[in-house]
C-alpha cells in the first residue's frame, strides 16, 4: 500500500476508517519497536566492558523487524531485506569488537531519540486531536439534525447550528488530513531512520578500527553505501510525498464547500448544488427511524446500493446486511416533525414495510429518491441479463447482484448483464469501497465439490460388496506400503486443521492484507444477501509440497493445491478465526497471462496458526530447494 489516500478524509467510510485504524497501529507497533532498537543502542553506551554482547542484542532486534509483521509492511519489502543484511553484518563483527567507539552516542542513540521523542510522538498528539474532534462532530451533527421543522424558519438557531457544523468540520477535515499526511509520511521517516541508523553504527565501527577493511570485505563496503543511497532516495520521495500532499489538501479544502455545510444558508451566497438524476448507485452516511417499543430512535448507518439492493453497515460490523429490494420499490417524501429532508420506501411486496431515512440536505435526499427510482423502474440495467450454465427448473436471480455460483446446481449467474462487451462500457459494481478487488464478470463460489465427486458415475451395490473403495486418510490407517496417501512422498512437514469453506472469488491482484480482508468482506457480504448459512467442513493438510482439502466424512480430495501457486496467505484482522489465501494460475490465453483466486475459510481455532504452519512449510520448501541447487552446483564442479 503506498499510502492513505487524503480524499478518504472527506468520505469518511467505514473502509476509510478501518484502513486509517491499520495505519494507527502500524505506528504504534513502530513507536514499541523502536523503544526496543532504542533501549540496545543505550545498552551499548553504558556497558562497553561488554560490547560483544550488547551487539548481539542490537542485531537480534535488527533481526526481528522481520517478525513483526507491521500491517502496512510487505514480507519482501526492500526495508525488511535491508534491516535483515544489515543485522547480519553486525553479527558478523561482534566476536571481534571489543571497545565502543564514542562516536555511536551522536550518530545512533540521538537519532533514535529524536525519531521517537519527535516523529512518534507528533503522530500519537496528531491521533488524539482527531478522535477528540471526530467525537465533537457527533454531537455537533446530531444536534444539527435535531432542529425541526417548526424551528427551521427562525434563522437564527438555524444560522447557529450551521456556523458550528461549519466549523467543527473545518477542524476535523484540518487535523484528518495533518494525521493522514503524518502517517504517510512516518513511512518514508521509518525506513530512513532505521537504515541510516544502523549504517551510522557500522560506517562508526569501520573509521574506528585500523582493522576494517581486513573484518569488513568490499562487497559489505558496497552494501553500505548502496543503502545510503537508497536513503536519499527516499529522503526525495518523501519531499516529493509531501508537497503532493499539500497540493492535495488545498484542492480539498477549495472544493469542500458543500461537505462543510451540506445545506447553506441564504446569506452565505452559495451556488446551488446541481442534483444527479441519472445515478445508478450512491452511498453515504443516513439515518434511519427505528422502532422501539411506543417510541422511535434515529441511528446513523452507511448505507449504499449494491445492484437492486439497499445495504447499510453500522459501525463495527465487517459487512453490509440487506435492508430492502428496491426493485418495483416506491420513495416518497415525508414530513416529520422533528426532522428535515425525511423520505420513506415502501415494499411492493408488503405495503406495511416501510423503512424511514433522513438525509443531510435537500439536494442529497433527492439524489437518494432519484437512484432509488431508477433502480426500482430497471433503469439499471440496458441489456437483459447473461446465465450460463443455469439448469432447467431453476430460477435465475435478478441482475446486477452479487455473483453466486452454487456447485449443487451449477447455477452461474453474472454480474453484469452484457457478455461481449469490456468492463468499461458497464457500469461499475459497489461495494462502495476503495478496494474494488472482485473481477466484474467473476461469480463467488460458495460450495467446494472436486470433479471426481461432481461427475462420479452412481455406485453399483453389488459390487461394492467385493471390496470397499480406497479412500485417503489423513492421520490413521496407514495404506498397503505403510505410506500415508494424503501426504506427498517426501514431504518433512505435515500439519491437519479442521476448517470449513465459505466461499472463493477471481480477485485482481496476487497478495496484501487489504485485498484479503476486503475479499472476506465481500464474501460474507454476499452470503448474508443470498441467505447462506451451511458451510462445508474439511480437513487441511499443510506439506512442505502442498496443501489438500479432504471430506472429513469420505477423505476424498475436494482440492489440491502446489505450495508453489499459493502467492499469499493472512488472518482477518478482526476476526481471527477467518483466514484466506490467494493461488494463482495461468491463463489458457498463452504464457505471461495469471488469474488469481481468494479462498476463504474459517476455523474454530486461531487462523494465526495455520497462517504460521503455512509460513513454516514455505520455509522448508525454500530450504530444500536451495540444498537441491547446492548439490547439484557441486555435482557440476
Amino acid at each position: 500500500m503506498e499510502g492513505l489516500r487524503l480524499e478518504d478524509v472527506q468520505e469518511d467510510s467505514p473502509q476509510s476508517r478501518y484502513l486509517l485504524g491499520l495505519f494507527e497501529e502500524d505506528s504504534a507497533m513502530l513507536a514499541k519497536y523502536v523503544k526496543g532498537l532504542h533501549e540496545s543502542c543505550r545498552k551499548i553506551l553504558d556497558c562497553q566492558n561488554s560490547l560483544c554482547a550488547a551487539m548481539q542484542d542490537l542485531s537480534a532486534k535488527a533481526m526481528e523487524f522481520e517478525r513483526w509483521k507491521f500491517p502496512i509492511e510487505r514480507d519482501d519489502s526492500v526495508l525488511c531485506s535491508t534491516m535483515k543484511q544489515l543485522a547480519m553484518t553486525v553479527n558478523d563483527i561482534s566476536s571481534v569488537y571489543t571497545v565502543l567507539s564514542t562516536q555511536v552516542s551522536e550518530g545512533v542513540f540521538q537519532r533514535l531519540s529524536s525519531f521517537l521523542n519527535g516523529d512518534i510522538a507528533d503522530i500519537t498528539s496528531l491521533q488524539e486531536v482527531y478522535h477528540q474532534l471526530d467525537q465533537e462532530h457527533e454531537q455537533v451533527l446530531s444536534k444539527y439534525c435535531k432542529i425541526s421543522k417548526k424551528k427551521e424558519n427562525e434563522t437564527k438557531a438555524r444560522i447557529e447550528s450551521t456556523d458550528e457544523l461549519c466549523n467543527v468540520r473545518k477542524k476535523l477535515m484540518q487535523s484528518g488530513l495533518n494525521l493522514y499526511t503524518g502517517l504517510n509520511l512516518l513511512q518514508h521517516k521509518r525506513k530512513t531512520t532505521l537504515i541510516e541508523t544502523l549504517v551510522v553504527y557500522l560506517q562508526s565501527q569501520i573509521s574506528f578500527f585500523k582493522l576494517g577493511k581486513e573484518m569488513l570485505s568490499n562487497q559489505t563496503t558496497e552494501f553500505l553505501a548502496n543503502s545510503v543511497a537508497s536513503t536519499h532516495e527516499v529522503h526525495n520521495a518523501m519531499a516529493r510525498t509531501a508537497e503532493s500532499c499539500q497540493e492535495k489538501i488545498e484542492s480539498i479544502q477549495a472544493n469542500s464547500t458543500y461537505y462543510f455545510t451540506p445545506d447553506p444558508t441564504p446569506d452565505m451566497q452559495t451556488p446551488a448544488r446541481k442534483i444527479r438524476t441519472n445515478l445508478r448507485q450512491t452511498s453515504s452516511f443516513l439515518f434511519i427511524r427505528h422502532k422501539h417499543g411506543l417510541t422511535h430512535r434515529w441511528e446513523k448507518e452507511y448505507f449504499f446500493t449494491q445492484g437492486t439492493n439497499l445495504m447499510s453497515q453500522a459501525k463495527g460490523e465487517i459487512a453490509g446486511s440487506l435492508v430492502v429490494d428496491l426493485e418495483n420499490c416506491t420513495v416518497n417524501h415525508v414530513d416529520v416533525d422533528d426532522r428535515r429532508y425525511v423520505f420513506q420506501i415502501t415494499s411492493p411486496v408488503d405495503t406495511k414495510k416501510t423503512i424511514t431515512l433522513q438525509a443531510l440536505s435537500g439536494s442529497d435526499r433527492e439524489e437518494w429518491m432519484a437512484t432509488i427510482r431508477n433502480l426500482s423502474s430497471g433503469f439499471h440495467t440496458q441489456q437483459p441479463p447473461v446465465l450460463s450454465e443455469v439448469p432447467t427448473g431453476s430460477v435465475p436471480s435478478r441482475p446486477q447482484k452479487i455473483p453466486v455460483l452454487h456447485d449443487q446446481d451449477t447455477q452461474r449467474v453474472d454480474t453484469h448483464q452484457g457478455s461481449k462487451g469490456s468492463s468499461k462500457d458497464l457500469p461499475a459494481t459497489p461495494p462502495p469501497s476503495p478496494l474494488e478487488v472482485v473481477l466484474p464478470t467473476t461469480p463467488i463460489q460458495f460450495d467446494m465439490i472436486s470433479p471426481v465427486e461432481r461427475h462420479a458415475p452412481p455406485v453399483n451395490r453389488s459390487q461394492a460388496k467385493d471390496g470397499p473403495p480406497r479412500r485417503i486418510n489423513p492421520f490413521c490407517e496407514p495404506s498397503a506400503d505403510g505410506r500415508d496417501d494424503s501426504v506427498p512422498y517426501g514431504s518433512t512437514f505435515s500439519q491437519m486443521y479442521t476448517i470449513r469453506f465459505l466461499g472463493s472469488v477471481e480477485i485482481k491482484g496476487d497478495r496484501g492484507v487489504e485485498l484479503v480482508n476486503e475479499t472476506i468482506r465481500q464474501i460474507m457480504a454476499a452470503r448474508a444477501i443470498h441467505n447462506v448459512f451451511r458451510m462445508s467442513e474439511s480437513h487441511m493438510i499443510i506439506t512442505s509440497e502442498r496443501v489438500r482439502l479432504l471430506d472429513t466424512s469420505s477423505q476424498a480430495i475436494k482440492a489440491d493445491f502446489d505450495l508453489r501457486d499459493i502467492s499469499f496467505w493472512a488472518a482477518h484482522q478482526e476476526n481471527k478465526r477467518l483466514f484466506a489465501f490467494i493461488t494463482r494460475s495461468k491463463f489458457s490465453k498463452g504464457r505471461g497471462h495469471h488469474k488469481f483466486t481468494c479462498y476463504v475459510f474459517e476455523s474454530d481455532i486461531s487462523s494465526e496458526n495455520i497462517c504460521k504452519s503455512l509460513s513454516d512449510a514455505t520455509g522448508l520448501a525454500f530450504n530444500k530447494m536451495l540444498e537441491r541447487k547446492t548439490s547439484e552446483s557441486q555435482d557440476i564442479s
